[in-house]
């Protein structure tokens, strides 16, 4: 039988707009409708590190499946604002902003929080 810990460090995604604002469920009901799967190694092992071969897998209805590097993205993203919070975050790159603008109809940005 696996053991599975308690808590696992993970990354904070976000969808943002053009202006690097955030988008939320209220405004973007469609998010709701967004899965995510993590590695299941991320789960067994209380210091788990993402290899070249970890991957975030994100679905919705009528697309296809995106898988995002859990490597350190190279591009930051500057500006992006969350309610109060303003600052830097990881660009996850071109093909997770084409596959969220069409997901949501509008050009969007998946970021992640340097940690």
């Amino acid at each position: 039988m696996e053991k599975v810990v308690p808590e696992a460090k993970v990354s904070q995604w976000l969808v943002v707009n053009s202006k690097g604002r955030a988008y939320t469920q209220r405004v973007e009901p469609k998010l709701a409708l967004v899965e995510v799967e993590l590695p299941k190694d991320a789960f067994l092992h209380p210091i788990w590190e993402p290899t070249t071969n970890s991957f975030l897998v994100i679905k919705a209805p009528g697309m296809d499946v995106l898988k995002v590097s859990l490597s350190t993205p190279r591009e930051v993203a500057n500006g992006v604002s969350v309610w109060e919070w303003s600052g830097a975050a990881l660009d996850e790159g071109d093909e997770a902003s084409k596959w969220f603008s069409n997901y949501l109809g509008k050009p969007s940005r998946l970021i992640r929080f340097n940690a």
